[in-house]
């Protein structure tokens, strides 16, 4: 009877089973690749946007006198857009204007000394110069003119 009630109250066996072991794909581990130094961005100076955008006024005014060859005028514009965004776009372009400004005013200073002195051929195309870099310039235009017209013999020879 011990042995009956024994077998009764044992719990059945369940056989365990392992899962079914499926093949997974082998995977290469990734290959190390060393980081990238890092590498500080240069040093460019940053232009408050509000500012640029005043210094681009400003350039367009010293661009506007310098077209209809207001050139005092333009130069203080140019000066102003420097002084108030030296390292932007802006303070850049004024840069090549000024220097525009300083061309022209050295070629004038040259063409008119030497048409004083008498010789057009070599003021002429000085003076042409000037006109290349603006033709408005009146300067350069009457001094261009003046020595055309002392070039041109006067007489029927």
């Amino acid at each position: 009877l011990v042995a009956v009630g024994y077998v009764a109250t044992r719990q059945p066996e369940v056989a365990k089973v392992d899962p079914p072991k499926l093949d997974t794909p082998k995977v290469d581990p990734q290959p190390k690749i060393d980081p990238q130094p890092k590498v500080d961005p240069p040093d460019v100076p940053k232009v408050d946007p509000t500012v640029e955008m005043n210094a681009r006024l400003t350039l367009g005014n010293a661009q506007t006198a310098f077209e209809v060859a207001k050139l005092d005028e333009a130069e203080t514009y140019a000066k102003a857009v420097q002084k108030i965004a030296p390292d932007g776009d802006s303070g850049k372009e004024a840069g090549v204007l000024l220097e525009k400004i300083s061309s022209i005013r050295e070629k004038l200073t040259q063409a008119n000394a030497l048409r004083a002195k008498g010789s057009c051929e070599k003021a002429l195309p000085i003076y042409k110069a000037v006109l290349a870099l603006n033709p408005k310039v009146q300067d350069a235009s009457d001094g261009a003119n003046k020595c055309q017209a002392g070039l041109v013999p006067t007489s029927m020879e």
